[in-house]
């Protein structure tokens, strides 16, 4: 079965609640809107993984960019999404802009 956006959706958002994120459907985006609420995560969908093998390709996973913004540079959101996805999420960087910080992951789902 193919894994869709909204499977995706509804995992980032259970992450959010085991985080005691209240309301935790109105803080996951995927298009966000002008004003986000924080703490949130916003993903997008990037290029594909592709393997090959004998000049064929035997594999494409789906790769997501996922970042989760908050104002505690503590947050439990993090681990929770590698509690969620434990063997297909990455940790690709961290960085701190207007007082809050913004861990970036990348995902293949």
């Amino acid at each position: 079965m193919e894994k869709t956006r909204l499977q995706l959706h509804e995992r980032l958002i259970s992450v959010l609640r085991k985080s005691g994120v209240k309301d935790p459907d109105k803080h996951c985006y995927f298009e966000p809107p002008s004003q986000m609420k924080y703490p949130c995560i916003r993903y997008e969908a990037e290029m594909q993984s592709v393997d090959y093998a004998d000049n064929t390709r035997y594999r494409v996973a789906p790769m997501w960019r996922i970042t989760i913004i908050d104002q505690n540079p503590d947050s439990l959101i993090p681990n929770n999404l590698l509690e969620e996805f434990p063997m297909y999420c990455t940790k690709d960087r961290e960085y701190s802009s207007d007082y809050l910080r913004h861990f970036i992951y990348t995902l293949y789902y």
